[in-house]
């Protein structure tokens, strides 16, 4: 039995399971993150110009990567679903965006004009 009149899974099943696997990642493995300083943070350390630095005075809903007052695993989880959410809407809708003005007919015609012929 040959494969050859297989079709894979559509867009949209794949669509689907790519967004389940995405908001799994955000959601579970996000609290397991290590609360470590990052890069920049370990170098101003060992470099001793950590001090020099101040706080951001910027506060946000997801401020320290984690919902407002909760340090928690879950609020860990919640922001970076709600982050992923987030990108994807926006990576989705620039998408959107550009499809639906590269579906617009161009006013420009479909076939270079001739050049006019001059008869001598």
């Amino acid at each position: 039995m040959s494969g050859a009149g297989r079709r894979g899974p559509s867009g949209k099943v794949l669509a689907a399971v790519a967004l389940v696997v995405v908001l799994a990642v955000a959601g579970v493995l996000s609290g397991f993150a290590s609360g470590s300083p990052d890069g920049l943070e370990r170098v101003a350390e060992d470099r001793g110009f950590a001090e020099q630095g101040r706080e951001s005075e910027a506060i946000g809903p997801f401020d320290g990567y984690a919902v407002s007052g909760d340090d928690s695993r879950v609020g860990t989880g919640t922001a970076g679903i709600v982050g992923s959410l987030a990108v994807l809407g926006i990576a989705g809708g620039a998408f959107w965006l550009l499809r639906r003005r590269s579906d617009q007919p161009s006013s420009a015609p479909s076939e270079p004009a001739q050049p006019a012929r001059r008869d001598a």
